[in-house]
């Protein structure tokens, strides 16, 4: 169904390029999805096209594509291209995802009125990483920086622990939420499932963890 022309909008800025249907595009495709049974638009926006196939498993009634070439909005011509995009959609909400913690975005998105700004942490940290408060004056930058971001999502304990030990962003603005799995979304015939476990001696009651 159309849209209501008074339908509010949820801009998601991904620093990927969505050359393939893995996990950010489901994720994309689910969000839009959820947004549309609330009479929300979704505008998603990478850092190149989608191709056919990925373009067609994202597109749905409500949704529109955008492009924002180098993301991490750390060039002059990635905050213009941004504040475009930020002109064109007026989104009620900007969420970021996978772009550096201290970027223009949050203050650009301030600029053009977005009302919250939220931020996904994604990153993984280097092996034997130990969590540390960051020094004074990276402390004061970075709370100036990450003022009008609403939330920070981390997607383990150990993100949030990181994030907040930094003391970058307040701590009181820092969430866990777990990334999704639908278990239902490919689980083909039933007979298979009685096949496989047959076939290694599993048992009916037994959960499995591939």
């Amino acid at each position: 169904p159309a849209m209501p022309r008074n339908s509010r909008t949820v801009l998601s800025v991904f620093d990927i390029d969505p050359f393939r249907i893995g996990g950010t595009e489901v994720y994309a495709r689910e969000l839009s999805s959820q947004l549309a049974e609330r009479g929300w638009k979704s505008v998603l926006c990478f850092n190149s096209t989608p191709p056919e196939p990925v373009h067609r498993f994202m597109s749905l009634p409500n949704v529109s594509f955008e492009v924002l070439h180098q993301p991490s909005g750390r060039t002059l011509q990635s905050v213009r291209e941004l504040g475009r995009i930020l002109a064109r959609s007026c989104p009620e909400i900007l969420h970021l995802h996978h772009v550096p913690l201290l970027s223009a975005h949050p203050w650009l998105a301030r600029v053009y009125s977005v009302r919250k700004v939220f931020y996904t942490d994604h990153w993984s940290r280097p092996a034997a990483y130990v969590p540390h408060r960051s020094e004074f004056w990276k402390r004061t930058v970075g709370r100036a920086v990450t003022l009008p971001i609403t939330g920070v999502i981390a997607v383990s304990d150990y993100g949030k622990r990181c994030m907040a030990t930094s003391s970058l962003v307040s701590p009181n603005r820092t969430r866990r939420i777990y990334n999704a799995v639908d278990l239902a979304a490919d689980a083909g015939p039933a007979e298979r499932a009685v096949c496989f476990r047959q076939r290694f001696s599993i048992p009916r009651d037994r959960a499995l963890v591939v």
